[in-house]
């Protein structure tokens, strides 16, 4: 009896030893995706790097690869950076929504013009460049083929928007939504990117 007592004893000993020496899943899930959303973290510096690389990788969009900084707003997610990309055209990033200054946020908006002019044609590709720019370069994660699918068959950024009309998108974590807000003479096209 006392043989069978120390044989038990030593099973549920072993057992508790083991139990406290093995990885619990639910665990290592959690921080598998807590490490994939870290690996979204951008800085202003790193995305205008980003931005430029991508720009240059295409041709015709070196033109759009410069982001001069132009203002820091504060605001309830922390500060946001802005820039000017050209004439009417400005991106906008939340660096520090989280304490370590992840990503949060970035946002590209330009005037499109009315008419058929060289001038009106030329300022509305490049609005309409800037936003695909945007997407190309905010999640590195993404295969090329997905990036320009959210681009071109999810967004439609190349096609006409009504006014107030809306596109959404969400996939991996990140929301994309481009609108249109017509005004007299163009309104503004805008995309956001956001971290959900």
């Amino acid at each position: 009896m006392k043989k069978l007592l120390v044989s038990i004893v030593l099973v549920f000993t072993l057992s508790a030893v083991t139990s406290y020496f093995v990885a619990d899943p639910t665990v290592s899930i959690v921080e598998a995706k807590e490490k994939k959303k870290k690996s979204f973290a951008l800085t202003w510096k790193g995305f205008k790097k980003r931005w430029k690389k991508e720009a240059n990788s295409y041709q015709g969009l070196g033109k759009l690869g410069k982001i001069k900084n132009e203002a820091v707003d504060q605001t309830n997610m922390g500060p946001t950076k802005i820039g000017k990309i050209k004439d009417n055209i400005y991106v906008g990033m939340n660096t520090n929504r989280d304490a370590d200054g992840d990503f949060g946020f970035v946002s590209v908006s330009g005037r499109l013009m009315y008419g058929d002019s060289k001038k009106a044609i030329k300022n509305n590709d490049n609005v309409r460049l800037a936003l695909g720019l945007a997407i190309l370069t905010a999640d590195p994660n993404l295969s090329h083929k997905k990036r320009e699918s959210i681009m071109n068959d999810k967004l439609k950024i190349f096609k006409t928007l009504e006014d107030r009309e809306k596109r959404t998108y969400s996939y991996k974590g990140i929301t994309y939504e481009v609108s249109y807000k017509d005004k007299v003479g163009g309104g503004p096209l805008t995309l956001k990117i956001i971290e959900e």
